[in-house]
C-alpha cells in the first residue's frame, strides 16, 4: 500500500570560509577514451558496482552500455519512445533503471538488455531516479508537478510517495544507508524523507543562497550532502542541521552535476560553464579542472573504485579520465 509522507522543517544553513589550494594536492588527468554516445546531449551517466562498464542516456532514446576500459558499446537498449534524461546501475550490477520524458521508469538486464520491468504511475517526465543501496528500492521523481515514488525494484509495487512542497523538482539522491531520499527543486529548497519509519517524515532545508538547486549528491558516511546550481556555488553542508561546512567556488554558469569518490575525499561537479572541476573536500581546494569544447557538460560520475572519471556533453561525446595525484 502507498503512504504519503509529509514534512518536517529545519533551520537554515551558514556560511563559513574556503581555504586556499595547496601546489602539492594538485592531480593530473589522463583521456582513457573519447566517444560519441549519442545524437544530441549526453544527460546521464552510471557506472556498474565493479567500475568495468557504463551506461549513457541521452536525446536520441537510447541507453547504451560501455567497455570502460576501452570505450566499446557492449549493447544499446531502445525501448524507449523519447529522449532518455537519466539512468541508474543497480548496487549489485544486474539491472539498470532508465527513464525520460515519457512518463516512465523501465528496469531492464543490464547484460542482455531485456525489459524486466515497467513502472507507470508517473503522469509527467521522469527527471531523475536513484536505486537505494541494497538494491531493493527505486525512487523516481518526474516534473513539474514533482511526485516522488519509492519502487520495490523487484515487484514493481509502490512503496511510498510523497509530494515536495515545491514543484519544479531538478534532483534526487538516496543516502547511503538507503534510510532517506532527498530532492531539490529549482526554487532552491531541499527536501529529505525518511522512508522507512512509520510515519515518513521529512526534513526542509531551504536557503536564499540555495538558488535554483540543480545537482545533489549524498556523500559517504551519511551526514553531508553537496548541491549546486544557477548560484554557481557548490554547498557542502550537514544533512542533521543544514549547515554549511564549506562552499566550492569557480564555476562560471550554473551547476548542472555532481558526484563522489568513493571515499567521500573528492567531489567532481560538472557545469554549463563546459568545465568538469574535482574538489578536495578536506581543504575545499580545486585540485583539477578540465574544460569541454562543447559546453555545456551535462553530468560528471566518478568510477566506484574513485581512479575514473566520466562525464558526458551536450554535442554527445563521452569522455573517460584517469584521475592520478602525486605519490
Amino acid at each position: 500500500m502507498t503512504t504519503p509522507l509529509s514534512p518536517l522543517s529545519m533551520p537554515d544553513g551558514v556560511a563559513v570560509d574556503v581555504p586556499e589550494a595547496p601546489a602539492e594536492v594538485k592531480a593530473a588527468g589522463r583521456v582513457i577514451w573519447t566517444a560519441r554516445a549519442n545524437h544530441g546531449a549526453v544527460r546521464s551517466l552510471s557506472w556498474s558496482y565493479d567500475g568495468r562498464r557504463l551506461v549513457s542516456g541521452g536525446n536520441d532514446m537510447q541507453a547504451r552500455v560501455w567497455d570502460a576500459s576501452t570505450g566499446k558499446v557492449l549493447l544499446s537498449y531502445g525501448g524507449h519512445r523519447t529522449g532518455v534524461h537519466t539512468v541508474a546501475w543497480s548496487p549489485r550490477g544486474l539491472l539498470i533503471a532508465s527513464a525520460g520524458y515519457d512518463p516512465q521508469v523501465h528496469v531492464w538486464s543490464a547484460t542482455r538488455g531485456a525489459i524486466m520491468h515497467t513502472f507507470q504511475a508517473h503522469t509527467q517526465p521522469v527527471k531523475a531516479l536513484a536505486w537505494s543501496s541494497d538494491g531493493q528500492r527505486l525512487a523516481s521523481v518526474d516534473g513539474p508537478d514533482g511526485m516522488v515514488r519509492v519502487w520495490d525494484a523487484m515487484s514493481g509495487t509502490q512503496h511510498a510517495t510523497f509530494k515536495p512542497q515545491d514543484k519544479d523538482v531538478a534532483a534526487l539522491t538516496w543516502s547511503p544507508d538507503g534510510t532517506c531520499v532527498a530532492v531539490a527543486s529549482e526554487d532552491g529548497g531541499v527536501q529529505i524523507w525518511h522512508v522507512n519509519t512509520p510515519r515518513h517524515h521529512g526534513r526542509i532545508f531551504s536557503d536564499p543562497s540555495f538558488a535554483s538547486v540543480q545537482a545533489l549528491a549524498w556523500a559517504p558516511g551519511n551526514s553531508y550532502m553537496a548541491s549546486g546550481g544557477e548560484e554557481q556555488v557548490i554547498h557542502y553542508w550537514n544533512t542533521n542541521t543544514g549547515r554549511d561546512k564549506l562552499l566550492f567556488s569557480g564555476h562560471t554558469q550554473k551547476i548542472l552535476s555532481l558526484s563522489w569518490s568513493h571515499d567521500g575525499k573528492l567531489l567532481a561537479s560538472s557545469s554549463a560553464d563546459g568545465s568538469v572541476r574535482i574538489w578536495d573536500v578536506r581543504t575545499g581546494a580545486c585540485v583539477f579542472a578540465y574544460s569541454s569544447k562543447h559546453p555545456p557538460v551535462h553530468v560528471v560520475a566518478w568510477s566506484p573504485g574513485g581512479s575514473l572519471l566520466a562525464c558526458g556533453d551536450a554535442d554527445g561525446s563521452i569522455q573517460v579520465w584517469q584521475i592520478q595525484f602525486p605519490a
